[in-house]
This record gives C-alpha cells, sequence and structure tokens, in this order.
C-alpha cells in the first residue's frame, strides 16, 4: 500500500511541475508579446520581437494560447513597415524587394487569418498605403 501511495505521490509532483512550467511559459508569452509591441515602437528591425523562451518543449504554451495568428499579425505589419510604404523607391534601395514581400505576407495573412478584423485591418494596410509600381499599374 505504501508503493502506490508513494507512485501517487511522485505522479503528482510530476504533474504539478509540468503544470508550474506550463504556467510559467504561458506569463512568459504574455510578457513577450508585450515587451515586442513596445519594442517595435523603438526598434521595428529587431527580429525576435515576438520570441518568447519557452521552458516546455514544443510551444505546449504557445499551442494552448493558440496565438500563432496574433504573431503572424504582428509579423506582417512589421513586413510591412519595413517596406517603407510612404518612402520614395528611387531614394532606398531594395525596397521593392521589401515592398514585394510584404504584399505577399499580407495576402497570405488575409488568406489564413480566422479573425474578420485583423483580415479588414490588414487587407486596408495594404491596399491603402503600399504604393503600386508603374508596372503594376499598367
Amino acid at each position: 500500500m505504501s508503493l502506490r501511495w508513494l507512485s501517487a505521490a511522485v505522479a503528482a509532483l510530476a504533474a504539478g511541475a509540468i503544470v508550474l512550467l506550463l504556467a510559467l511559459d504561458v506569463g512568459r508569452w504574455e510578457t513577450t508579446l508585450t515587451r515586442g509591441d513596445v519594442r517595435f515602437k523603438t526598434a521595428p528591425t529587431r527580429p525576435d520581437l515576438w520570441q518568447a523562451n519557452e521552458i516546455l518543449p514544443f510551444h505546449v504554451a504557445k499551442r494552448l494560447l493558440s496565438i500563432d495568428d496574433d504573431i503572424a499579425y504582428r509579423q506582417t505589419l512589421r513586413s510591412f513597415w519595413l517596406a517603407r510604404p510612404h518612402a520614395n523607391k528611387w531614394a532606398v534601395t531594395n525596397v521593392d524587394q521589401l515592398r514585394s514581400e510584404a504584399t505577399v505576407a499580407l495576402a497570405n495573412f488575409i488568406r489564413t487569418s480566422r479573425y474578420p478584423q485583423r483580415r479588414s485591418q490588414a487587407a486596408s494596410c495594404g491596399s491603402c498605403s503600399m504604393p503600386r509600381s508603374r508596372s503594376a499599374a499598367r
């Protein structure tokens, strides 16, 4: 009988440790999204704005929170910002490539997002602010 209690106690302790680590990862994601949004305003070129250091493997907390769409939205807006939609394409090198990548990212997000409000925001972001090239207008 004491062996059963001991094994049950060990199993409960292991489950408690996993739940504790999961709670820590969830908190890290909340902090990461908030800090990433603030950092985007000051240093938008940083590639690691919305990447949390998770403890548990297989991105358990990220999947549990279902924040892939939120991160994709933020990355899409970041790529749009990096494309400098109002910059003179002759004064900035490589702007055509950045604009093409931003347009593709916006289109992919609009096509795959589950949230109509975010799709609408992304659609208006791309259609109103991204200037078309002369070859695309013809």
